[in-house]
C-alpha cells in the first residue's frame, strides 16, 4: 500500500511525484510484491490522472471515514 505521496508546491510539475511513485514501485517489486495499491479522494482528479498515466487502474470506490475514496492498483 502506497499510503501517502506529497510534493512541495515549489516543485510540482517537475516529475517529483512520478519519481516517488516509481521508487515505491521498485521497492515493492524488489520485496517480491506483485502489485501496489493506493487510494485517493474522488475530488482529487489530478491525482487520478497522474496515477492512470503511471499505469494504475481503478478497482473500487468506497466511502470511509466520511471520505469518498477511489482505490487503484498497478501490477508490477
Amino acid at each position: 500500500l502506497l499510503e501517502n505521496i506529497a510534493v512541495s508546491p515549489a516543485v510540482q510539475g517537475q516529475g517529483v511525484g512520478r519519481a516517488l511513485l516509481e521508487l515505491a514501485e521498485r521497492c515493492a517489486a524488489k520485496q517480491g510484491f506483485g502489485s501496489i495499491h493506493l487510494y485517493t479522494q474522488d475530488i482529487m482528479t489530478e491525482n487520478q490522472v497522474l496515477y492512470a498515466k503511471a499505469g494504475y487502474v481503478e478497482y473500487a470506490r468506497r466511502t470511509e471515514d466520511g471520505l469518498n475514496r477511489v482505490y487503484m492498483r498497478k501490477r508490477l
